[in-house]
């Protein structure tokens, strides 16, 4: 059995994590749409780690395959209505910010009742969304050796995100997203032809983009932006004591 490749299964696993989850994020952050922050991070790494796996080293990663889709089946089989009033919340949200401007966009009208609850779950919707966006990317870059598919696979969502400039993402999502087009577009070659050093090559990239980002970060000016609107409370369970009591009175 051949040598395992930590280096470029790392690198590449890190560059296919900055693209699942930042994209996704900036459209999220621009809308202003609910979201729990260590679940989408935790998301993104496994996803993105697993898919790096199988398409860099297939006979360590189809031993994973079993679990990874008995848990997808799981939640897709018993979760499938948080799954779609999340989805439902999220894109008629969007539909009813975008036809504010857009005259073809019709409004969607009110939220469905409960929707202050189903927009909690709108997290199993991007979660959908970023096993999509993870298979699509890990395969161009390690398994179809494609730079034009990691490239457009992000690019609805980013753009998505960017049609408001007084909506921009969060500063952080779009320095995911500078990181993972920077270092598809200044590895890409290496990965077409199989050049030696990927890994490292791919390191340094995103390290220098980050340092980058970082001095841009500095030097320009910061602008004040509007605060953005408080998330919706969760709404209280009732407690078991008040309804006893009530039940008694």
């Amino acid at each position: 059995m051949k040598k395992f490749p930590y280096l470029t299964f790392f690198s590449t696993w890190l560059l296919v994590f900055c693209g699942t989850l930042g994209a996704p994020l900036c459209v999220v952050t621009a809308y202003h749409l609910p979201y729990h922050i260590f679940g989408m991070v935790l998301t993104a790494l496994i996803v993105s780690g697993f898919l790096t796996l199988l398409f860099t080293v297939p006979e360590l990663g189809a031993y994973m395959l079993i679990p990874f889709g008995v848990t997808v089946l799981l939640i897709s089989v018993f979760r499938w209505k948080k799954l779609y009033s999340g989805a439902a919340v999220a894109i008629r949200t969007i539909q009813s910010v975008l036809s504010r401007t857009l005259s073809f966009i019709p409004d969607p009208g009110a939220l469905p009742a409960g929707a202050e609850n189903y927009a909690y779950f709108i997290g199993f919707f991007v979660g959908a969304v970023m096993v999509a966006m993870a298979l699509l990317i890990s395969w161009g870059l390690v398994s179809g050796e494609s730079l034009f598919l990691p490239f457009l696979v992000p690019l609805p969502l980013v753009a998505l995100s960017l049609i408001y400039t007084d909506m921009p993402p969060a500063g952080w999502a779009g320095a995911l997203v500078c990181l993972y087009y920077g270092g598809v577009l200044f590895t890409g070659g290496l990965r077409l032809h199989h050049g030696g050093g990927l890994g490292r090559v791919t390191c340094l990239t995103l390290a220098a983009l980050l340092v980058t980002i970082l001095l841009l970060v500095k030097a320009l000016p910061q602008e004040e932006r509007p605060a953005r609107a408080p998330r919706p409370p969760r709404p209280a369970a009732p407690r078991e004591g008040g309804a006893r009591s009530a039940g008694n009175g």
